[in-house]
C-alpha cells in the first residue's frame, strides 16, 4: 500500500468519524429540544374533552390533568389498550371526577386511536 492510499484511508476516516459526530449531536440537538420544535402553544382555550393516548403514562396524563383543572375541556378521554387503567386511576386519585373519565379501551395503535 502506498503511503497516497494511506492518507485517503486516513482522511476518509476522518470525514466519516466527523460526519457519524455530526450525525450523533444534531440527533441529541433534535431530542432535546423535541417539545419546543413538536408543541405549539395555541393559549388558553375549552374543547370538549381532552384526549389521553396510551403508550406514555407520565407526561399525558399529568398534562391532562393540568388542562383539566384548568378548565380547557369538561371531560378526559383515555385511549388504547395498554395503560389506561393506570391513568384513570392516576387521574382520580388527583382529583377527577369518575363521571368525567370516559374510556375507549379497544385501539391498539394511533390510528384506531383516531
Amino acid at each position: 500500500m502506498s503511503s497516497d492510499s494511506g492518507s485517503r484511508v486516513r482522511r476518509s476516516l476522518r470525514v466519516a468519524l466527523g460526519l457519524t459526530l455530526a450525525a450523533l449531536l444534531l440527533s441529541a440537538a433534535g431530542l432535546y429540544f423535541s417539545e419546543s420544535i413538536l408543541c405549539v402553544d395555541s393559549g388558553t382555550g375549552k374543547g370538549e374533552a381532552l384526549v389521553v393516548l396510551g403508550g406514555e403514562k407520565n407526561y399525558r396524563p399529568s398534562r391532562a390533568l393540568e388542562l383539566f383543572r384548568a378548565g380547557s375541556g369538561s371531560c378526559i378521554l383515555i385511549a388504547g389498550t395498554g395503560d389506561w387503567n393506570d391513568v384513570r386511576l392516576y387521574l382520580e386519585g388527583n382529583g377527577v371526577p369518575p363521571a368525567a373519565i370516559q374510556l375507549e379501551k379497544e385501539s391498539r395503535n394511533t390510528k384506531q386511536n383516531a
